[in-house]
Order: structure tokens, then sequence, then C-alpha cells
């Protein structure tokens, strides 16, 4: 599966023990490979607790090296995760 991202075995492990948040780039080829939807893909991948996110996301924010798509990723993760619990405080 990593040869066919074109990532090491090392990152695609990373990815898959969620030690490492997938990049935008990375989530579409994924999808393509793997033949879903990348909206699809990405609501499996926020499928897990608050604190695995959290973790994941300061994995990418402690890189000081971090570009658009580290971003762009983080901000659609949280923004995911967090879209149903804005939701419920609003209508409260």
């Amino acid at each position: 599966m990593a040869k066919m991202l074109g990532m090491t075995k090392q990152q695609y492990n990373r990815y898959e023990h969620s030690n490492a948040l997938p990049l935008l780039y990375n989530i579409k080829k994924l999808a393509n490979v793997i033949n879903v939807e990348e909206k699809e893909l990405y609501k499996i991948l926020m499928k897990t607790d608050k604190k695995s996110i959290q973790t994941r996301c300061m994995s990418v924010l402690g890189n000081r090296n971090i570009n658009d798509d580290d971003l762009l990723t983080i901000v659609m993760i949280l923004q995911e995760y967090y879209k149903p619990k804005a939701r419920k405080i609003i209508k409260e």
C-alpha cells in the first residue's frame, strides 16, 4: 500500500496507527487507491476520540516546516470533529 501511495513504509505505518496525520494530498491518493470518496474516507478518519485528534494535530503543529496543505488538513479535521458539537451547543 505504501508503494502504491508513493510513500515509505514507515510513513504509511504512522498513518495506519494514527501516529501521524495524513496530509490532504495523501488522503486524496488513499481514497483513489481504495476506491472510496474522499469525504467518506475523511469521515472514517474522524471516527476517533478527541484525545487522538488533538495528538495527531499537535504532531503536525510540532513540525516547524508546516505548509499550506498541513494547515488545511488540520483545519478540515478540527472543523469536521467540532461541527456537530458546535451545532449542539448552538441549539441549547
